[in-house]
């Protein structure tokens, strides 16, 4: 599910990815968001299947609609770690795609829907501020330097000594992993996989508005259309 976006809607240089949310450009979603994010909080299902298009797709192609949907993520689990994945990705910024066009879409997060072409393999996003990159994957390792929003490279999957990074659902509160990086000016080290995100580890979300019958797109409502790994066809 990589997207592709012009890189003319964002800031960023030849080393980091800033945070970008155009949310607000369109208030009608924005307002959408809100509320879905309270939904997501509250583990409401009957008001979270209000908002999934009647069409939405299963990440591995097993089927489409709200029932295959249900059946792939067992999200009717309250429990489910589903809930906080998703979460995660829509308080991640995100771009719109076509919005002054016939159809306008939404995909969240930011950090995959944004990576330059070039950073797609073998490279990953720090998307929280100040992670520190330490010179042992221990949790007292020696500070090498603290990474805000830096595209960094991953070793190759040979060389990844310690837990390597996988498109499945982690509990990122309770189980550090460490992953081996260099950053772009060459400092090598380890952060905690629950800092960085790359097409492979993520998920990513996608929100469609369109006319309904036929009317002006103004008048049609947010939908989701999908929600899976960001490398998912």
């Amino acid at each position: 599910m990589l997207i592709s976006i012009s890189s003319e809607v964002f800031a960023t240089n030849a080393k980091m990815l800033l945070p970008v949310d155009q949310a607000h450009q369109d208030p009608t979603f924005f307002s959408f968001r809100t509320k879905l994010i309270s939904t997501i909080k509250q583990r409401d299902i009957k008001a979270f299947e209000s908002v999934l298009d009647k069409n939405i797709q299963v990440p591995d192609g097993s089927g489409i609609g709200i029932e295959s949907f249900k059946h792939f993520w067992h999200y009717n689990d309250k429990n489910s770690p589903f809930w906080d994945e998703l979460l995660n990705v829509l308080l991640n910024g995100g771009v719109f795609k076509g919005l002054n066009s016939s159809e306008s879409y939404f995909w969240a997060p930011y950090y995959n829907v944004l990576l330059p072409d070039e950073y797609v393999q073998n490279y990953g996003v720090i998307y929280k501020k100040r992670t520190f990159l330490r010179n042992s994957p221990l949790a007292n390792g020696t500070i090498i330097k603290a990474l805000s929003y830096d595209i960094v490279k991953l070793p190759d999957s040979s060389d990844r000594t310690y837990p390597s990074l996988t498109p499945v659902f982690t509990n990122r509160k309770n189980i550090k992993q460490w992953v081996k990086v260099c950053t772009l000016d060459g400092c090598k080290g380890y952060v905690l996989n629950s800092a960085i995100a790359t097409p492979a580890n993520s998920f990513c979300v996608g929100f469609l508005k369109e006319g309904e019958n036929g009317a002006p797109k103004e008048t049609g409502k947010w939908v989701m259309i999908s929600f899976g790994s960001s490398q998912d066809d």
